[in-house]
């Protein structure tokens, strides 16, 4: 059993990831329309329960990210897999992730691919 995110709060996400990354990483990508909108939803095979990955395609081959989330069954496990695609990523993001009911807060901090994890102290 992994230890697991209990509660995941994006305070800016601003990043960018090439699509063909995505793949090779093991996510899968849907188009959402909704009238004139077009929402592309990422998922992958072996995400945690509350894994969600949102935003726009630029061009024909990166995804511009506007919402990540991740959390419940499987996260703790999930996790890895998802630091190291943000470490593929270009921009910022910054998430204050809460493990097992309050156990260990930490902001995770990406930077043009830079992940940085410290925790946090109320």
């Amino acid at each position: 059993m992994s230890y697991n995110i209990t509660c995941w709060k994006s305070k800016k996400v601003e990043l960018v990831i090439p699509v063909d990354t995505l793949l090779r990483c093991g996510y899968s990508i849907h188009v959402h329309k909704a009238g004139e909108e077009t929402e592309i939803r990422v998922d992958h095979n072996q995400g945690s329960e509350m894994f969600d990955m949102r935003g726009s395609i630029v061009g024909s081959d990166l995804l511009c990210v506007r919402q990540i989330e991740s959390g419940g069954v499987a996260s703790g496990t999930f996790h890895l897999e998802l630091k190291a695609l943000l470490a593929e990523s270009k921009g910022t993001m910054e998430a204050i992730l809460v493990w097992e009911g309050g156990d260990y807060i930490e902001r995770l901090t990406v930077v043009d691919g830079v992940v940085t994890e410290e925790e946090v102290d109320l």
